[in-house]
């Protein structure tokens, strides 16, 4: 972890998640989770957890060779199902932020329904953040982002790495623009209109853009 070395840095009153997944692959009705790496941020600091999964087939080899997590590494992990009432506690109620989220929440979601439980979080994608906040840049994956804002990063690929690189973003931010100027992006942060639903409260304005991308998927 290398959170902010700032006395002055304010932990948010309401808890955040940021979290990062390994799967068998891109595709949601096929694939599975392979690693979860969730970085927890609320009032009292700063946790962190993370497992490994089994997926219950075999992974890919180019999937192993991108991750490293090969089939005897998950063998004896605990599967989704066996995990998913203890995650689903764990992340009730908090704001889940991650880089491309569409995916990440995707997998979740699937996955929890394929068990028989909802999983409706608010959602924020770093993705879109960084193109709000730094539109004269093109590149917005993880690597840029650690080479633009020099970041650290313990390791790539690996989940609770790339979880606490969101973070590590998260707090550039506040350094940087402050928390008014962060707030003010997110409610101009253009949504998807596929993906992710408006609250009734909430309006587009004339550029086309969605107040708010806290936004709860459908």
């Amino acid at each position: 972890m290398h959170p902010d070395s700032s006395s002055s840095f304010a932990y948010p009153p309401e808890p955040i998640v940021f979290v990062d997944l390994e799967t068998t692959g891109a595709t949601f009705s096929v694939d599975c989770i392979t690693e979860i790496g969730i970085v927890e941020i609320g009032p009292q600091g700063v946790s962190q957890w993370t497992s490994l999964v089994n997926p219950q087939k075999p992974i890919p080899a180019f999937i192993q060779q991108l991750t490293g997590i090969d089939d005897a590494m998950v063998r004896d992990a605990l599967t989704f199902e066996q995990l998913a009432s203890s995650l689903l506690e764990r992340m009730s109620g908090w704001l889940f932020v991650a880089h491309n989220a569409h995916f990440d929440h995707g997998f979740l979601k699937g996955e929890f329904k394929r068990v028989g439980l909802r999983f409706a979080p608010d959602v924020l994608c770093t993705v879109q953040l960084a193109r709000a906040v730094y539109p004269a840049e093109s590149r917005h994956g993880l690597d840029a982002l650690v080479e633009r804002h020099a970041l650290v990063p313990s390791a790539r690929h690996r989940v609770l790495a790339d979880a606490d690189l969101l973070w590590q973003f998260w707090q550039h931010l506040h350094r940087v623009h402050g928390p008014d100027v962060i707030q003010a992006h997110l409610e101009w942060v253009p949504v998807p209109a596929r993906r992710m639903h408006r609250r009734r409260h909430d309006r587009a304005d004339s550029r086309g853009m969605r107040r708010l991308c806290l936004l709860r998927r459908r």
